[in-house]
């Protein structure tokens, strides 16, 4: 077998040179545009993805919101518990006041008026005697009935005999 070379050996390695050389540049063109592929649907994902975040942002902000609304609402509940509670045990019995008051009552004393201040457990009462004797009688049963520390009756009340409006001071136990 007889072999011919027409092209010379440094011609044989300048084409070998360009074939890798255009290879090359093919695999390097086709990357370049699978890269530009891959950029391009890289963005819809990335705008995708910058959407989920901003919902996932808002959605965060508005539980957060949520939960510091019911956390106020559930203090406020705390609170409104703690005063009732703190009212209850600490809280002054009317009923038993005035049905103690309503049987120290004589057939001719009336009960006009009533208030009271119970940061110093204070009553004041005014009402009208028809005569000094009930009046005086009044103000012993109150004293009598444990239910006051003290009873204050002004002088003023005992200077009329008959038709006397009254009033009376007394200290809560």
């Amino acid at each position: 077998m007889l072999k011919l070379n027409l092209i010379s050996p440094d011609q044989k390695k300048q084409t070998a040179n360009k074939y890798i050389s255009s290879m090359a540049e093919n695999i390097l063109g086709i990357m370049v545009v699978l890269l530009m592929i891959g950029g391009s649907l890289m963005i819809p994902l990335k705008i995708k993805i910058e959407k989920l975040i901003q919902n996932n942002e808002a959605f965060r902000e508005q539980t957060e919101r949520e939960h510091n609304e019911q956390t106020d609402k559930f203090k406020n509940f705390n609170q409104n518990v703690k005063t009732l509670s703190s009212i209850s045990n600490n809280g002054f019995s009317w009923s038993k006041f005035l049905d103690t008051l309503a049987a120290q009552v004589p057939e001719k004393i009336s009960l006009l008026e009533m208030t009271s201040t119970l940061t110093d457990k204070q009553v004041n009462i005014k009402g009208y005697a028809q005569n000094r004797d009930d009046l005086i009688a009044f103000k012993d049963k109150l004293d009598a009935s444990g239910l006051f520390e003290k009873t204050d009756l002004p002088l003023e009340n005992y200077l009329s005999a008959k038709k006397i409006n009254f009033e009376i001071q007394v200290q809560l136990k």
